[in-house]
């Protein structure tokens, strides 16, 4: 690949999902910015409800949206707050999603969009968003962790931060597997005492954390197909 080819300007962003349009996939997320060198990073579905914001001073969270939160009378929109150095490089965030949480459902994508390869059965894919000041970013085609097998999905640069977007792919220890299978079992409970039955296409995004990194869990929520 090369990585040039990548660059996009800041209010135009990335799209990306694993799988594949029609077959087995997860949500599409995307990741933005503004020229100052803030970023925002949602679900494409949850685009107008959930979000994750990186600012520039290195304040970070995810939580409600303004609108959605003015909509349901919320006070407190923020689910997670943390900071991240502003003069070295950094996984500001990551996005997981299990193989056992892949699903078929239909959706309208847009460009830029990139399919990405899903995880092998009993492993997860990670998309992990790796901040750096603009002024250190490497010259030439190479991005972080590609001494390390990790592959690019795409760079976004603003005159003072560059956002890489890399994914990767681990085997999910016992432990995390069962871990994965709880979440989906409290997200289903959580949905059918508000009524919503399991349908193609809905799917949850969790906040929480993998050790010290802040992690979006991307699950299913719906009937097998």
């Amino acid at each position: 690949m090369n990585w040039q080819q990548t660059e996009l300007r800041p209010s135009h962003g990335i799209r990306w999902a694993f799988g594949s349009a029609g077959g087995r996939r997860s949500s599409t997320y995307r990741l933005w910015a503004n020229k100052k060198g803030d970023f925002y990073l949602s679900a494409l579905w949850l685009g107008g409800s959930l979000k994750t914001s990186l600012h520039r001073d290195g304040r970070c969270h995810s939580g409600l949206t303004n609108e959605f939160a003015s909509e349901i009378a919320v006070t407190q929109r923020h689910m997670d707050r943390w900071r991240v150095p502003l003069d070295r490089i950094v996984k500001a965030v990551q996005v997981v999603v299990a193989e056992s949480d892949l699903a078929i459902y239909d959706s309208t994508e847009k460009d830029p969009m990139r399919w990405l390869q899903p995880p092998k059965a009993g492993h997860a894919a990670t998309a992990g968003i790796i901040l750096m000041p603009t002024a250190d970013v490497p010259i030439g085609n190479s991005w972080p962790g590609a001494d390390r097998g990790v592959q690019p999905i795409g760079v976004v640069e603003t005159e003072t931060r560059t956002a890489f977007v890399v994914h990767w792919e681990n085997e999910l220890t016992p432990e995390q597997a069962a871990q994965l299978h709880d979440l989906r079992n409290r997200v289903r409970a959580t949905s059918l005492e508000r009524k919503i039955a399991p349908a193609p296409g809905l799917r949850a995004v969790l906040i929480g954390q993998i050790g010290d990194d802040r992690t979006l869990f991307d699950v299913a929520y719906q009937d097998a197909t």
